[in-house]
C-alpha cells in the first residue's frame, strides 16, 4: 500500500514537473530571441540611417 502510494506520487510529480521545467526553460530562450530581435532591428535601422 506505501509502494502504491509513492509510486503514484512518483509519477504525478514527473508529469506536473515536466512541462513546468519546459515552460522555464523555454523562457530565457523567448526572451533571448527577443533581445536578438531587437538588437538586428536596431542595427539594421542604425545602419539605413547611416547610409542616408
Amino acid at each position: 500500500m506505501t509502494l502504491a502510494l509513492i509510486v503514484i506520487v512518483g509519477t504525478v510529480w514527473v508529469i506536473v514537473s515536466l512541462p513546468i521545467a519546459l515552460i522555464v526553460g523555454r523562457i530565457p530562450k523567448i526572451a533571448e530571441l527577443a533581445d536578438l530581435r531587437q538588437a538586428q532591428a536596431h542595427t539594421t535601422g542604425a545602419i539605413g540611417t547611416i547610409t542616408r
